[in-house]
């Protein structure tokens, strides 16, 4: 009895572990281009260049999937939306269809990962637990 009781407590074990990775195995690849989010909304392309004075006006970039789709990365910090702005990129993530919101895991630009969610939470736990903050409080 002691023995089927522990094999059962293991097997609840897996799966509970396997229900909670289910939100991180649901995560799915799109790419596109990112343009700012008015001009998305408004059916245009901008800024027009990597030197338009636009790219400083624009409140929030998206991915723009096809001619009209296009998806909020609201993870995602403004200045890593700004540095690859008019780049195709390669977003992995969880796709929300009702607000038409991505929460990026990881950004990718020519195949090279240049932003991760998980990468971010590191700088922030060195940054917040012993890094400079730690020291300077």
């Amino acid at each position: 009895m002691k023995q089927r009781l522990h094999t059962t407590t293991n097997w609840l074990a897996v799966g509970a572990f396997l229900l909670s990775a289910a939100p991180a195995l649901a995560a799915s690849n799109y790419s596109g281009k990112l343009i700012g989010h008015g001009c998305a909304h408004r059916g245009t392309v901008c800024p027009t260049d990597r030197l338009d004075p636009h790219l400083a006006l624009e409140p929030d970039f998206v991915l723009q999937k096809g001619s009209e789709d296009y998806y909020f990365l609201s993870n995602l910090p403004r200045d890593v939306k700004v540095r690859h702005a008019l780049s195709t990129v390669e977003i992995s993530g969880d796709l929300d269809e009702k607000y038409r919101t991505i929460k990026v895991d990881e950004m990718r630009v020519g195949g090279k990962t240049v932003w991760s969610l998980e990468e971010q939470q590191k700088e922030w736990d060195y940054l917040h637990n012993d890094g400079w903050w730690f020291y300077h409080r």
